[in-house]
Formats: C-alpha cells, sequence, structure tokens
C-alpha cells in the first residue's frame, strides 16, 4: 500500500470495522470487531467461552 492509498483509506474511516460471525462452539451469532481488512484474528465467544479464529481471506460458506 503506497501513501496514497493509506491516505485514502484512512480518510474513509482507516482500520476496524464490525462483522457478523457465528461461534463455531454454540452456534451464537456474534458482532466482533475486526483491526485487519484481512488476515486471521482470534475471537473469545461472549455466550460459550469458546475461542476460535476467523480467516477473514476465506470466503464464508
Amino acid at each position: 500500500m503506497d501513501f496514497d492509498d493509506w491516505l485514502a483509506f484512512e480518510m474513509c474511516g482507516g482500520f476496524g470495522e464490525d462483522r457478523d460471525v457465528v461461534c463455531p462452539h454454540c452456534q451464537t451469532a456474534l458482532s466482533v470487531h475486526t483491526d485487519e481488512p484481512e488476515g486471521r484474528e482470534s475471537y473469545t465467544c461472549q455466550s460459550c467461552g469458546g475461542v476460535f479464529v476467523v480467516d477473514w481471506d476465506t470466503p464464508a460458506s
């Protein structure tokens, strides 16, 4: 990402957004905040306490 791309990205809200996921342990629908627009991030379910990883590069099935 060059400086112009970075500047445009920051002006449009920068890193971070809320996304909807489903806990793979208890099937609870969750809204999680992602700091990276791509890659993998780890989350803890607020309902069951299970830890899971979301790969934002892999399309949801």
